[in-house]
């Protein structure tokens, strides 16, 4: 006789032999992406906005970034951009009290790579800034990961 316990083994059997993976990450499970291409008109400069049906969204650098597809070394990343700095950012209350406003064309950081080149990441939405990702600027290789849970900005957009 097969028990509950025997059911759930042998349906995360089955589901590990389909997907090759037992668990889905939170960003699989919870995140739909979608994708800016050529932001702000600079080519292959693509982010991946990450869209919660809460409204949350996480920007991060697409897989075709000069940054990310390049595996760049990256020197620095600093979010004083266009004399706001985002790190300021203070939001309180459920209402998001206090959070930057941002536009499609708001800058959020810049990437300065070790070889030189700098790339500046805009917003790509229009929305509140919640929270930027702080390890960012200790270990700012974390961006190249491909594990997007680790990256990224938090936005309340209106765009669902």
């Amino acid at each position: 006789m097969e028990t509950d316990k025997d059911h759930v083994t042998n349906a995360q059997s089955e589901y590990k032999t389909v997907t090759g993976k037992t668990h889905l990450s939170v960003v699989e499970r919870y995140y739909k992406p979608k994708y800016i291409l050529d932001c702000q008109a600079n080519e292959d400069e693509d982010l991946c906005i990450l869209t919660h049906s809460n409204r949350i969204c996480i920007i991060t650098l697409a897989s075709t970034h000069p940054v990310v597809r390049d595996q760049k070394t990256i020197k620095q990343i600093s979010f004083k951009v266009g004399g706001i700095d985002r790190l300021n950012n203070k939001v309180s209350g459920k209402g998001k009290r206090g959070a930057q406003e941002l536009n499609a064309g708001s800058p959020i950081c810049k990437i300065a790579c070790v070889d030189g080149e700098e790339f500046t990441v805009y917003s790509g939405i229009k929305g509140q800034l919640i929270e930027v990702n702080e390890c960012l600027i200790q270990n700012p290789n974390l961006i190249l990961k491909k594990d997007q849970e680790t990256v990224g900005t938090q936005i309340m957009s209106g765009v669902p």
